[in-house]
């Protein structure tokens, strides 16, 4: 369509914060899991340049990441940022760093990265260009299927931090935020109420990190009239997961068909594909095959004691 809209910026975040931080799906292998992120990354530059798109790196460190990119092979491919960023983030809190995504809110909606940017994070993978419908307001990413159980506990956080009932209960995905700078300007103006009473209770509400605060201040301007249009049903984003899970998920088959494709469970697989030429096709047959190569007996045990009954789907 010639009138779809391609973003002003792509940004992904990447944070250093202390060497001793837990990161998330991401098992201990004893190197620096910031390498690990920037080869995310690299391969995440490759397939969207594969569409005539980029990618720039928001730190707060661009020396020791610019570091890290020349280490992955990926000079010349990824722009690296640094900001200042100033969010009070609670030490201690879990998945700290992730926190700071919220702060490129704010440098949206202050206009840093032009008139239509994109929050993506690094484990993804572009299958097709990332191009928008016209339509107004902010492009999320709903999974409410996959984090709102019928205990009620997340929508009852959910009304905690809004501080009000909410009409709209969605839970948006922390991988995938695009939009017009002046509705990210609003975005922020409400994850800013929302951030002391957060902070308050850090680490009591049912999900630690920007997810939950997001989601909150989202559904709070949903109800007060702002369109948020869902990434998801519009074909643009989608989170496949290839271990086990507590639910039933969806299909790669289905997955595969959007233009983002976010794998959190295979940041090493995606690190591998950081210095080879993107081709859609050839990545997701060797995401396949190294899905079927992997699971085995012992592994199935370990994870049917943890409750995560359900395999992988993959046709």
């Amino acid at each position: 369509m010639t009138d779809e809209l391609r973003p002003s910026t792509i940004c992904g975040l990447l944070y250093c914060g202390d060497i001793g931080e837990r990161h998330t799906n991401m098992a201990d292998s004893g190197g620096d899991p910031l390498l690990i992120y920037v080869q995310n990354a690299a391969t995440l530059a490759r397939s969207l340049a594969a569409h005539e798109q980029a990618l720039t790196l928001v730190t707060n460190d661009a020396m020791r990441v610019g570091g890290l990119v020349e280490q992955a092979g990926a000079t010349g491919l990824i722009a690296v940022e640094e900001v200042a960023f100033t969010l009070e983030v609670p030490r201690g809190i879990p998945f700290y760093s992730a926190h700071f995504k919220l702060e490129l809110l704010r440098l949206f909606g202050e206009g840093r990265f032009g008139a239509f940017p994109a929050l993506l994070d690094l484990d993804v993978v572009a299958l097709r260009p990332l191009a928008f419908p016209p339509r107004p307001g902010l492009w999320a990413y709903d999974i409410a299927h996959e984090m709102l159980d019928g205990s009620g506990g997340a929508v009852a956080s959910l009304q905690d931090l809004a501080g009000v009932p909410l009409q709209s209960r969605s839970w948006f995905g922390g991988e995938f935020l695009a939009g017009p700078q002046a509705e990210f300007a609003r975005l922020w103006q409400m994850v800013e109420e929302l951030w002391p009473d957060y902070c308050n209770s850090a680490g009591e509400w049912y999900h630690s990190g920007d997810e939950m605060v997001v989601s909150a201040a989202l559904n709070r301007l949903v109800d007060d009239g702002m369109t948020v249009n869902d990434a998801g049903r519009a074909g643009l984003v989608s989170r496949w997961w290839s271990v086990r899970t507590t639910r039933r998920l969806g299909r790669l088959a289905d997955a595969q068909q959007c233009a983002i494709l976010h794998l959190p469970a295979d940041k090493h697989l995606l690190a591998r594909h950081s210095t080879r030429p993107f081709a859609a096709d050839a990545f997701v047959t060797d995401l396949r095959a190294d899905v079927k190569g992997r699971d085995s007996i012992l592994r199935t045990i370990a994870h049917n004691l943890k409750g995560r009954r359900f395999a992988p789907l993959l046709d």
